[in-house]
């Protein structure tokens, strides 16, 4: 059993890193970028290969694939989200463009380096410990500890940077924060190479003690999802939660139940939360209700003065 739950909390780090990921995005321009999941698998990908094609070393291999991936998301930014969000295409199309990325740089991966799942030499130091009787790797206490400190040190800047204020106040007020000068596409921007840079440093941190296809990033996403869901979207500890919950879940129901139900266990978790608690287990507000709130009002109150004007543009002159 401890076996497990170290396993599912390994695992469920990486899930925590993909909902912060979710959760800065979001928080700054209100689109889920679901090519999050992506960027775990990329910066593994990459540096597994700079490694083996083109003989780096462990440590410039990894900085190679960080900012590759950060390139990656800087280039969605610019090419795919910034032009529709400046048009004003809406937020629906914005995801669902985001998902098409997600499968297209998959299947670049897959014409890159083909279907084999790839791994990483071990984070060295190596040792390694005992729990009872469970052996616990150094590789393991890497991810919890690395997606600890990840964490910490996004909060620091997100709260103690100008940037970071910057980046609250896109997501508190667009229209505000236009006002004070801030240009929310360009935080936006900002935004999405951060949650790239996030992405690649779990996908560094976890590669080396589990394989990584290209075939798995939009399931990586889809479980990064769940968990942000789950432990209140736009909140990073609501992030860590749902993921060591759906870490831990996923572990415990492959091994007691079976492993061909364990996709339908989460997602039937999703549901749940969806339908009894959809602000999660942490009560994260939603950060994009004041833009929707206020978008809707000023269209409201401008539909209104039209009607008054054609109400009054109606009634004949009166005379005295």
């Amino acid at each position: 059993m401890i076996a497990l739950v170290i396993s599912g909390v390994v695992i469920g780090c990486v899930y925590a890193l993909i909902a912060a990921g979710y959760a800065i995005v979001y928080r700054t321009t209100g689109v889920l970028n679901f090519a999050q999941g992506s960027f775990v698998m990329l910066s593994g990908m990459a540096c597994s290969w700079l490694i083996t094609s083109e003989g780096w070393s462990y440590p410039l291999a990894a900085l190679g694939g960080l900012v590759l991936t950060i390139a990656a998301g800087a280039a969605i930014w610019m090419l795919v989200m910034a032009p529709m969000l400046i048009r004003r295409l809406g937020i629906g199309l914005a995801v669902i463009a985001t998902l098409v990325v997600s499968y297209a740089l998959t299947d670049a991966v897959l014409l890159w380096q083909g279907p084999d799942p790839r791994s990483l030499p071990a984070i060295q130091p190596t040792w390694q410990f005992h729990l009872g009787s469970t052996r616990v790797s150094s590789g393991q206490v890497y991810v919890i500890v690395g997606m600890a400190l990840i964490l910490l040190l996004l909060s620091a800047f997100l709260k103690y940077t100008p940037l970071g204020r910057a980046t609250r106040a896109s997501a508190a007020d667009h229209e505000t924060a236009q006002l004070l000068g801030i240009s929310p596409v360009r935080v936006g921007g900002y935004a999405m190479c951060i949650a790239a840079a996030v992405g690649a440093l779990g996908g560094l941190l976890i590669t080396p003690i589990q394989f990584t296809s290209a075939s798995g990033a939009v399931q990586l996403a889809l479980y990064g999802f769940v968990a942000a869901v789950l432990g209140g979207f736009g909140r990073l500890s609501g992030g860590v939660i749902g993921g060591l919950v759906i870490g831990v879940l996923q572990e415990l129901v492959a091994r007691y139940i079976s492993t061909a139900y364990s996709d339908a266990i989460t997602f039937a978790v999703l549901i749940a939360v969806l339908l009894l608690r959809p602000q999660g287990l942490l009560g994260a507000p939603d950060y994009g209700r004041a833009r929707r709130s206020r978008s809707s009002h000023n269209r409201m109150n401008r539909k209104v003065h039209h009607a008054s004007d054609v109400s009054h543009e109606g009634q004949p002159a009166r005379t005295s």
